[in-house]
């Protein structure tokens, strides 16, 4: 399970921030095939890791919410972070990091 955005992140400019909107295909697109190229012997494992995600992550949702890609607000040397968020009426209400920088 990934972990949630906690208020000490929010607070030091690392809010994530919506960036694609994501069905399955999308997610294992960006995080498996992109980010885990260098790692093909983990590829089945980040498959199971994102769709575990997506499902906890949707047993919640209500009408209307979506699925997006997120990346925090600040990407650079070593900081920053990208995961999936349920975005609701254009506001993210649950967020996991996937990728730490």
């Amino acid at each position: 399970m990934r972990e949630r955005s906690t208020e000490a992140e929010m607070a030091r400019g690392m809010e994530p921030v919506a960036i694609e909107k994501a069905d399955r295909d999308v997610v294992i697109r960006h995080f498996v095939d992109g980010h885990g190229r260098n790692f093909p012997r983990s590829r089945d494992r980040m498959i199971a890791r994102c769709d575990e995600t997506i499902a906890e992550m949707m047993q919640d949702a209500v009408d209307g919410d979506e699925l997006w890609i997120c990346r925090s607000r600040h990407v650079g040397m070593l900081a920053g972070h990208e995961g999936l968020g349920i975005v609701r009426e254009g506001s993210i209400v649950e967020y996991r990091k996937i990728v730490q920088y």
